[in-house]
C-alpha cells in the first residue's frame, strides 16, 4: 500500500501518509481475505502480472528514455562502485534488512499449501519449490545489481521513492506487479494460516470456533497488523516466525534420519541430515541477530505451546518424529534389558490387572492402580474374552481402547486375551505379555464381593505358579494427604512393605503395624525394636505400631456378626482347626478395624490359601479382614526380595 500512497504523494486522503497506508492496507486485507477463497486461480493471474512487471523493469533499463527516471538512470562501473561502498557498516542493520525482505521468499510455500489441488504432489512440490527459490534468487540478485549500478544513491536512500517503478518501461505494469506480489503473498498467507487453524481445531488443540471461522480470524488478524502501520516491524516479526518454523522443519529433517523412521524416504538424492542441522542452527542464530528479545519471546512461545500440547494429550494420529524416536529408543532399551540380572535394587512391580468386561466398568480399580504405582513400575490391564469372541473383535478392541486415569494421561498398557477360563488367561498373559524386564511379575485383581470359590481357586493358581498377587477392595481415588497403614502379617520378601512405601509419597504418612503374640513370649518392645531395625535397614520412614494379641482373647460381637452374615444361606462345614483359624482372623479384624478405619489405604499381608480349606471359607476370611470403610489392598509376594538395603 506504500506504493499507492507514493503515486499521489505529497497529497493525502486521510490526513497523513501513515493514515492512508493503514486504511488502504486494511481495505486490501479484507479484499484479499475474500479472494483467498479462489486462491489457486488468483495466484495464476498474479503470477502472470508479476512476470510482466519484471520484464517491464528490464526493458526500462535498456530504453531509459521511455521511463520517468530518464535523467537519473546511468549504468556505469563508477556508479556501481560508489553505491557499493559501505558507510557505517552495522551488522544489526544488515540482519534487520534481511528480516524485512525474508518474508518475500515465503511464496515458495505456495505449492505445498495447494498440495490438495496437485495431481502429483510428491513430484510437483519439491520441483516447484526449488524452481521458485532459484527464480526468486535470480530476480533478487539481478535487481539488486542493476539498482546498485544504474541508480543514484540519493534515489535509493529515499524512503518515499520506488526506483524500480520509476525506471520501468510502463510504470503501471510495475505497479500492478507490486500489487500482485502483495495480493499473491496475502492469499498464500490467508491460505496456509487458516489451514493450520482448521487442522488444530480438528485435532482438538484449540476451540472448534477457530476452525469454523479460520479465514475470518486470519483476516481480522492481518487487519490488526495493518492498523499498526509500521510494516518494517511487522515484516521483521513475520521473519522471526518464519525462521522459527524453518528451524523446526530442519530439526525434524535431521531427527527423521536418526529416528530410523521407515516412512522417511527422501527422493532428493543430495539430501544430507547435516545440511538440515546447519540450516536449523543458522535460522536460530539469525533470529537472535535480528532481534534477541523477539527471538527469546518466539522460542519461549514455542516452548509454552509444546508444553501445552504435552499437557493437552491430544489423541490425534500425527505419526510424529518424537513418537518414532520413542519407539527406536524404547526398542534399544528393551533389548538392553535382556541382559539385566535380577536384583532387589532393580526390582519394579510390573502389575497386570485382570478384568472380564469393558475398562470403563473397572475405572476405579484402574485409577487406584495408576495412583498406587506412581510411575514406580509398569501396569497392564488385561481383558479376558471367552472362546466365543471373534478374534477380529478382540484385536480391534486392543487397538482402539485407551486406558485413561485421573492424571489424564496414558500410564497403563492395555492387552486382550482369549481364554476358556481365568487359569488359562493367567498363563497366557503372564508368559506372553511384555519384553525382558518389562514382563509382568505381579497379578492384580479386584475383590469378589460375592465371595465365590472361583477367586480363591484363582489365588491358589497364582501361588502355585510362584507369582505375587494383589487384591483390592473398595478402590477409591487416593487423596494427597492422609495415612497409609501397612499390616505385616507374614514374610513375603518385602513386597507388602514396598507397596505401602510407594503409596506413602507426597504428603501421606506411613504406619507399619504388626502383632506381638504375647502367648508366644513375644513382647511389644522386642517386636517394635525388630520392626524399626528392618525399616531403618531398608530406609523406610514410618511410624511403628505394635498391637498385642493372644489366642485367649474373645473376638468382638461385631466380627462374629460379620462372619455369621457371610455364612447365611451357605451350607459349609468346617473342622475345629478351621474354626480356630476363623477366631484368629476375627481378632486380627478387630485390631484392623480399631486402628485403620480412618486410613486412606490399608495394606494387609494376604493370608496364604490352604488347599484343605474350602474356597468359600477362605474368601470369607478375607471379607472379615477387610470390612472397613477405607480401601484395602491385600498383597502377597513370592519370597523374591523386593526391597534392598543397598542404594
Amino acid at each position: 500500500m506504500e506504493t499507492i500512497v507514493i503515486l499521489y504523494s505529497p497529497k493525502t486522503v486521510f490526513g497523513s501518509r501513515m493514515a492512508d497506508i493503514r486504511i488502504f492496507s486494511s481495505i486490501m486485507s479484507a479484499i484479499i481475505g475474500y479472494l483467498a477463497n479462489f486462491g489457486f486461480s488468483i495466484r495464476l493471474i498474479m503470477f502472470f502480472l508479476i512476470w510482466l512487471g519484471v520484464i517491464m523493469y528490464f526493458v526500462g533499463l535498456i530504453f531509459p528514455k521511455y521511463t520517468k527516471a530518464e535523467g537519473l538512470l546511468s549504468c556505469s562501473s563508477e556508479r556501481f562502485q560508489e553505491n557499493w561502498k559501505f558507510t557505517n557498516l552495522d551488522v544489526y542493520q544488515i540482519f534487520y534488512t534481511f528480516s524485512i525482505i525474508f518474508p518475500g521468499f515465503g511464496g515458495i510455500l505456495a505449492g505445498s499449501n495447494s498440495s490438495g489441488q496437485l495431481k502429483r504432489p510428491q513430484v510437483s512440490i519439491p520441483l516447484g519449490s526449488i524452481v521458485a527459490l532459484c527464480l526468486g534468487l535470480i530476480i533478487f540478485v539481478t535487481t539488486s545489481l542493476t539498482l546498485t549500478g544504474c541508480h543514484p544513491k540519493s534515489q535509493l536512500a529515499d524512503t518515499w521513492s520506488i526506483p524500480i517503478q520509476d525506471s520501468s518501461f510502463l510504470t503501471w505494469f510495475v505497479f500492478a506487479a507490486i500489487a500482485a506480489t502483495s495480493i499473491a503473498k496475502g492469499i498464500t498467507g490467508l491460505g496456509s494460516g487458516p489451514m493450520v487453524l482448521r487442522a488444530m481445531a480438528a485435532d482438538g488443540i484449540i476451540h472448534k470456533w477457530f476452525g469454523e471461522h479460520s479465514r475470518v480470524f486470519g483476516t481480522v488478524f492481518s487487519i490488526a497488523f495493518c492498523l499498526y502501520g509500521d510494516f518494517n516491524e511487522v515484516s521483521s516479526l513475520s521473519s522471526m516466525l518464519f525462521l522459527s518454523v524453518f528451524a523446526f522443519l530442519n530439526q525434524g529433517l535431521f531427527m527423521a534420519k536418526y529416528a530410523k523412521a521407515s516412512s522417511f524416504r527422501p527422493h532428493f538424492k543430495f539430501y544430507s541430515p547435516f545440511v538440515a542441522l546447519i540450516t536449523c542452527i543458522l535460522c536460530v542464530v539469525s533470529m537472535f541477530l535480528i532481534n534477541w528479545a523477539a527471538a527469546v519471546i518466539a522460542t519461549s512461545s514455542a516452548a509454552i505451546f509444546y508444553y501445552y500440547l504435552k499437557q493437552k494429550h491430544v489423541d490425534a494420529p500425527w505419526g510424529s518424529l518424537s513418537q518414532s524416536s520413542a519407539y527406536n529408543k524404547g526398542l534399544i532399551a528393551a533389548l538392553g534389558l535382556r541382559k539385566v540380572p535380577p536384583h532387589p535394587k532393580l526390582y519394579r512391580p510390573n502389575i497386570v490387572l485382570f478384568i472380564d468386561s469393558q475398562p470403563t466398568e473397572h475405572q476405579l480399580a484402574i485409577t487406584f492402580l495408576d495412583q498406587m504405582l506412581h510411575d514406580k513400575g509398569m501396569a497392564v490391564v488385561a481383558r479376558v474374552f471367552n472362546k466365543e469372541a471373534s478374534l477380529s473383535d478382540v484385536v480391534k478392541d486392543r487397538a482402539n481402547c485407551s486406558i485413561k486415569t485421573t492424571r489424564n494421561n496414558y500410564h497403563i498398557f492395555y492387552e486382550t486375551v482369549v481364554a476358556l477360563n481365568m487359569r488359562e488367561a493367567l498363563r497366557k498373559v503372564m508368559l506372553l505379555t511384555g519384553l525382558a524386564s518389562l514382563r509382568p511379575n505381579v497379578v492384580f485383581v479386584e475383590f469378589d464381593e460375592k465371595l465365590r470359590e472361583e477367586q480363591a481357586n484363582f489365588i491358589i493358581d497364582v501361588r502355585d505358579n510362584q507369582w505375587p498377587i494383589m487384591l483390592v477392595r473398595k478402590p477409591n481415588n487416593i487423596e494427597d494427604f492422609g495415612t497409609i497403614d501397612c499390616w505385616l502379617l507374614s514374610e513375603d520378601g518385602g513386597l507388602t512393605l514396598l507397596m505401602a512405601s510407594i503409596l506413602s509419597h507426597k504428603g501421606r504418612k506411613l504406619r507399619v503395624l504388626t502383632f506381638a503374640r504375647l502367648d508366644r513370649d513375644e513382647t511389644i518392645d522386642e517386636q517394635g525394636k525388630t520392626i524399626r531395625n528392618i525399616l531403618k535397614r531398608f530406609r523406610v520412614r514410618a511410624e511403628v505400631v505394635i498391637v498385642p494379641l493372644t489366642d485367649t482373647h474373645m473376638p468382638s460381637h461385631h466380627s462374629q456378626m460379620i462372619w455369621e452374615q457371610s455364612l447365611s444361606g451357605e451350607n459349609i462345614e468346617s473342622d475345629s482347626e478351621c474354626q480356630d483359624t476363623t477366631m484368629h482372623y476375627m481378632r486380627i479384624a478387630d485390631a484392623i478395624r480399631a486402628h485403620s478405619s480412618h486410613s486412606l489405604v490399608t495394606v494387609i499381608s494376604l493370608p496364604k490359601p490352604v488347599n484343605s480349606v474350602h474356597g468359600t471359607i477362605y474368601m470369607r476370611w478375607l471379607n472379615l479382614l477387610s470390612t472397613i470403610p477405607s480401601s484395602v489392598l491385600f498383597v502377597r509376594g513370592n519370597g523374591t526380595p523386593a526391597l534392598s538395603w543397598q542404594v
